[in-house]
């Protein structure tokens, strides 16, 4: 008889088990679901219920260290990954996610340490790609070349080998070698973002017809408004009043609450003698939190035509930001005189 009774509590044990088991299962699933789409606080919530029906679902461990990793949780992220290490002491995808960690904890030995264990089991492109950004993130450019030469016939790599390996120039301040790597990202794939970073080469080396092109593309996937921000500037440098003008439209109407869309739309108007325009413009701007030194210096001469008085108070306010400003100097030796 009581073998019969540890015989069903044994069945009953198991079957819950089991029960168990498959609910942490269609948990982890769930979370993969949530993680594929970007959305990792529900990933993370799925993960969780997992773990906690089952905490020996090691996949459900992984890709949850990898959510608290894109949450820059990177603590909690070491402590999944230190278990699933005990598990697994020769899974190389641990050491290198681990030398990532290590890497954005400001442990650069450490990061190094792992990343060449990785490599040292498995002589994969992935894990030189991950060694030469965390040498560049360390400052030690020179050295992530070697690495990514591993990556360069490897096409599914190819794009973030190239990338690195602009940032790698711009880190040796090599701006013409990097332009050279974005035109190729470009060719390869046409992200706003790679557009938008050769653009700013562009500006640097002084080339701002090219910076407007390449800003005018990157701003056109949902208005990205740092680039909005350039192509507005680098259109004033050009003296095209004309597409200031529907560029600080384009901003204010997707961005209402930039001042730098105001401030340009004031600067335009004041160049095409619209005075009281170029006033609303420069206020608005203000209100909006604008303190610049060309703001109160052209908000001043908008004014000097109407109200030299407000006129002088934006030209003080200019000297504060700047004492030696010779133009804000200038007129307010001219209002003086009158």
């Amino acid at each position: 008889m009581d073998r019969v009774v540890l015989l069903l509590v044994f069945i009953s044990f198991s079957v819950q088990l089991s029960f168990s088991q498959d609910l942490a299962e269609k948990y982890h699933i769930k979370g993969v679901e949530f993680q594929e789409k970007g959305v990792y606080s529900r990933a993370m919530d799925y993960y969780n219920v997992a773990l906690e029906k089952n905490p020996m679902l090691l996949k459900a461990r992984y890709n949850r260290a990898v959510v608290f990793f894109e949450l820059k949780n990177y603590t909690q992220s070491l402590l999944d990954i230190q278990q699933l290490m005990e598990a697994e002491p020769n899974d190389p995808e641990l050491y290198s996610l681990m030398g990532l960690i290590q890497a954005k904890l400001n442990n650069p030995h450490e990061a190094l340490h792992f990343i060449d264990q990785a490599i040292n089991l498995l002589d994969a492109p992935i894990f030189h790609l991950r060694k030469a950004d965390i040498l560049i993130q360390n400052h030690h450019p020179e050295l992530a070349f070697n690495e990514l030469a591993a990556v360069i016939d490897q096409p599914a790599l190819e794009v973030s080998g190239l990338e690195l390996k602009a940032i790698a120039y711009l880190e040796l301040n090599q701006p013409n070698q990097a332009l050279r790597i974005y035109s190729d990202l470009i060719r390869l794939q046409p992200r706003a973002a790679f557009y938008f970073n050769r653009g700013i080469l562009y500006k640097k080396i002084g080339d701002h017809v090219s910076a407007c092109i390449d800003f005018q593309e990157a701003a056109k996937e949902s208005f990205f408004l740092e680039a909005l921000q350039e192509l507005i500037q680098c259109q004033w440098k050009l003296k095209d009043i004309h597409n200031v003008q529907n560029t600080a439209k384009n901003g204010r109407a997707h961005f209402p609450n930039e001042s730098i869309f105001y401030k340009f739309a004031g600067l335009a108007a004041l160049k095409e003698g619209s005075h009281q325009v170029a006033i609303q413009w420069f206020e608005k701007a203000k209100e909006l939190g604008a303190n610049e030194l060309d703001i109160y210096i052209n908000l001043g001469i908008a004014l000097l035509p109407t109200n030299k008085s407000k006129a002088k108070e934006s030209f003080l306010l200019a000297l504060k930001i700047d004492p030696t400003n010779k133009v804000a100097k200038h007129n307010l030796k001219v209002l003086n005189d009158q």
